[in-house]
């Protein structure tokens, strides 16, 4: 039998980030839930590519939103937020664009 590979250790920053994303799926799905691993693979992607949190939450909300609206049952998957989610991704990443350059502008001054 092979060894199993080192476990690795979640930053604190990382950890709240699943906290966040799993309490704000539950809170919206209105029930206890796990992901699957599927999920979780998803969501440490997101955490690795650093897709905002904001965006996360954004796009669940978004999805949440659309289904209830529509009479279907709750979303069951994290993976059927990925396109909501990076919609929002996308959307806050042009909004930032150029933010880090900008001058900062003295409005009582001029």
């Amino acid at each position: 039998m092979g060894e199993e590979p080192p476990q690795q250790e979640l930053t604190a920053a990382e950890e709240a980030y699943y906290r966040a994303v799993e309490d704000a799926f539950a809170r919206l799905r209105g029930t206890p839930f796990l992901f699957s691993s599927k999920d979780f693979s998803l969501l440490q992607r997101w955490w690795q590519e650093g897709v905002p949190l904001a965006a996360v939450l954004a796009g669940l909300a978004e999805v949440f939103s659309r289904r209830q609206a529509q009479g279907e049952d709750p979303v069951s998957s994290l993976s059927y937020c990925r396109h909501a989610v990076r919609r929002h991704a996308r959307r806050l990443a042009a909004a930032a664009v150029g933010v880090a350059e900008s001058p900062t502008v003295d409005v009582a001054a001029a």
